[in-house]
């Protein structure tokens, strides 16, 4: 930790906040320590998470060690688990989306439209599920950056019904990106 703050403290004045991201972060049981580190400083904060570690995420929220969240929403819940490759404890994913939705904080919601998980069905469920007075991104699913070789034959779908999509989603939520 000592490289970490030895790095913060070289860019005070340039540096105005930290992403953490992974993987994911939540992890780490001790995050909290760097959290504190960063917020110690007088940086911002923004924590990415997949949401299976509410438990960590609610201590989190509760000490105000972020002052952003973002959440990846891997699909609608019946392709959860197909889609992150593993079981996955849908209670955890909604006790960490109803978490962030009721922290107060800048939130985001993101989802990465992967051909055969993703499609204009799965949106509907997804907006459905979700709250939606937060952000939403799609993002471009992209073969070449994969934990898992299935996925690096998938093609991408065309920028056009990445548009649908989003313009589906308007509906749910009160902003909608495309990244």
């Amino acid at each position: 930790i000592d490289f970490f703050t030895s790095f913060l403290d070289s860019r005070e004045g340039w540096l105005e906040g930290v992403c953490i991201t992974g993987g994911e972060p939540l992890l780490h049981e001790d995050l909290d320590v760097l959290l504190q580190v960063i917020q110690d400083r007088k940086l911002k904060v923004k924590l990415d998470t997949n949401g299976s570690y509410p438990d960590r995420l609610q201590a989190i929220l509760e000490r105000k060690l972020v002052d952003a969240v973002a959440m990846d929403i891997k699909a609608a819940q019946n392709k959860y688990s197909r889609a992150c490759g593993v079981k996955v404890n849908l209670g955890d994913i909604e006790r960490s989306i109803d978490l962030i939705a009721e922290s107060g904080l800048n939130v985001m919601f993101r989802t990465t439209v992967v051909p055969d998980i993703i499609d204009e069905d799965a949106i509907q469920f997804i907006g459905e599920w979700l709250p939606g007075n937060v952000l939403f991104q799609l993002q471009q699913f992209s073969p070449g950056n994969t934990l898992s070789p299935d996925y690096e034959r998938i093609e991408p779908y065309p920028p056009s019904r990445l548009r649908d999509m989003a313009a589906a989603a308007e509906k749910y939520f009160s902003e909608v990106r495309i990244e």
